[in-house]
């Protein structure tokens, strides 16, 4: 199949399936930063949110990520956006940030939301064009020189895309995003013809969350009880509780 052909299957997938969320993740960076917003502003069905480092203010234009994503502050809010979105981006991967990754550190509002972000088992996109000693960036600023230190540097990128997450070049932004629609297209089929809808947990004398986690029904015994976290799942959620007249 020619690329015109793929092109256009990509185009028809993302029409069809729109609605999509995404949260920017801004550290203390700035390379390709027109190019980056560009690419982002094209993809008009999706949401865009953003979270800003302490130091991203003083390197980057905000309002350039104004015009394309609303902007998140509180902590709970941050969280919540984490667990909608189907993906985050991090336009500009500092050292620091990648090192602090790599090492599961979460000391900072960014690296906190990355953190949660891939305990939660989401989709984390990065730009490599602030760390990497390979990138065009970095041989112009000649900041490539020391090869144990690059060595260093690909280590903790290795160690974070075991984590889960991913860190591209920027010719390869759109195309990575197109990819994560077609997937979440796919596994959003499966879930819609899948009959088992309906959790049933009658043999458990507790229902915990990840019993029900992702369900929309439960059975229920009257010998059942729920723990918290499920209690607060069921509200939240508004999962439908069935009597099962079985037990």
């Amino acid at each position: 199949m020619d690329e015109y052909k793929i092109k256009k299957i990509i185009e028809k997938l993302l029409s069809e399936h729109s609605n999509k969320k995404a949260l920017i993740i801004i550290t203390g960076g700035n390379v390709y930063s027109n190019e980056i917003f560009e690419i982002l502003k094209k993809k008009k069905d999706i949401k865009y949110e953003y979270i800003e480092s302490e130091n991203s203010t003083k390197i980057i234009d905000i309002e350039k990520i104004d015009n394309i994503a609303t902007r998140i502050e509180d902590i709970e809010k941050i969280e919540e956006s984490i667990q909608e979105s189907d993906f985050l981006i991090v336009p500009f991967l500092t050292r620091n940030t990648l090192s602090k990754v790599a090492l599961g550190i979460a000391d900072t509002k960014a690296t906190t939301s990355i953190q949660l972000a891939l305990m939660m088992g989401k989709k984390v996109i990065s730009l490599d064009a602030s760390w990497n000693p390979e990138s065009e960036a970095a041989k112009i600023k000649k900041i490539n020189a020391n090869n144990a230190y690059n060595k260093m540097l690909f280590s903790y990128k290795e160690k974070a895309e075991k984590l889960g997450m991913k860190s591209i070049a920027i010719y390869d932004l759109e195309k990575e995003i197109d990819e994560i629609y077609i997937n979440k297209t796919y596994a959003k089929e499966v879930v819609e013809n899948d009959t088992t809808i309906v959790v049933d947990v009658s043999q458990a004398q507790y229902i915990t969350c990840e019993d029900i986690l992702g369900k929309d029904k439960i059975y229920l015994s009257k010998n059942q009880k729920f723990t918290d976290l499920a209690k607060e799942y069921v509200l939240e959620k508004n999962v439908k509780i069935i009597d099962n007249i079985k037990n």
